[in-house]
């Protein structure tokens, strides 16, 4: 008997030590733990890891989890994740088809609530390396309200460089001037790679036929790419896109250095690969 009433203290001592752990998480303390924790898990893993950003919004967290979702696809696919690599290309597979329609879900999720949207562009331009936060950018742009275009318009302008990678994923294919103004002032920065997904989106709004104005504008700068542009591959871009002849690249030695290195330096750009 006295045996039992000992076994009854202890019970009920777990119950009340469970019952205080449940109040303190519940409390500040335990939400910033709990925080911590999810940061700690993310940089452990083989995926885009966010740099210190207070987030206080679930639509950042999920837009978290999506962007670590297509940063460990893109892993697993270099054959830099083993863990996931080893389980096959269906569940990769399966993998990216989860993160899209969490993407889907984050966009009607920002519509209801578009103040969200600073903390989700807060964190993803924050992402390091920048290639999982601008895959999840394109799968947002229809979420994408006047509000918050004029902020990415200002980042496309003046932000680093993964931060206008992110702002242009999100923004490039809207029709408003103030974002068509962004893009051709984007095509003057220093990333060759940004300078060509720019080309690619205005290439776009040329053949548009309900913006004839617009088109004209693109057309003009895309004229004078050809001729300032300091890459000579994206010079042939331009005039490929004008519908202009390409001119055969010249005989190269061996030891002649490529024009354009950066382009494939980088698995995940969407610029141009080939040689020169």
């Amino acid at each position: 008997m006295k045996q039992g009433i000992v076994l009854a203290v202890a019970a009920l001592a777990l119950l009340a030590a469970g019952a205080a752990a449940n109040r303190s998480s519940s409390g500040p303390a335990g939400a910033m733990a709990r925080k911590a924790s999810v940061v700690a898990e993310a940089s452990a893993l083989p995926s885009a890891t966010p740099a210190p950003v207070v987030r206080t919004k679930p639509e950042a967290d999920l837009a978290l989890a999506v962007a670590q979702a297509f940063g460990e696809i893109e892993a697993a696919r270099a054959g830099r994740w083993g863990r996931l690599e080893a389980s096959g290309s269906e569940l990769i597979d399966s993998k990216d088809r989860e993160a899209r329609f969490q993407a889907v879900r984050l966009s009607e999720m920002l519509r209801a609530r578009p103040d969200a949207w600073d903390d989700v562009v807060d964190l993803l331009i924050s992402l390091d390396p920048a290639d999982a936060a601008v895959q999840t950018g394109r799968l947002l742009q229809d979420a994408v309200d006047s509000a918050v275009e004029r902020r990415l318009a200002e980042l496309l302008r003046a932000g680093s460089s993964a931060a206008k990678r992110v702002a242009l994923a999100l923004v490039g294919r809207r029709d408003s001037a103030q974002i068509l103004s962004a893009l051709l002032a984007a095509l003057d920065d220093p990333d060759p790679r940004l300078r060509f997904d720019v080309l690619e989106i205005l290439a776009e709004r040329r053949a548009r036929p309900d913006s004839p104005t617009a088109a004209a504008t693109v057309e003009a700068a895309l004229r004078r790419q050809v001729q300032t542009d300091p890459d000579r591959n994206l010079q042939n871009v331009s005039r490929s896109l004008l519908g202009e002849s390409v001119p055969a690249p010249a005989t190269q030695s061996r030891r002649s250095p490529r024009p354009l290195g950066s382009f494939t330096s980088k698995p995940a750009s969407r610029g141009p690969t080939g040689s020169p």
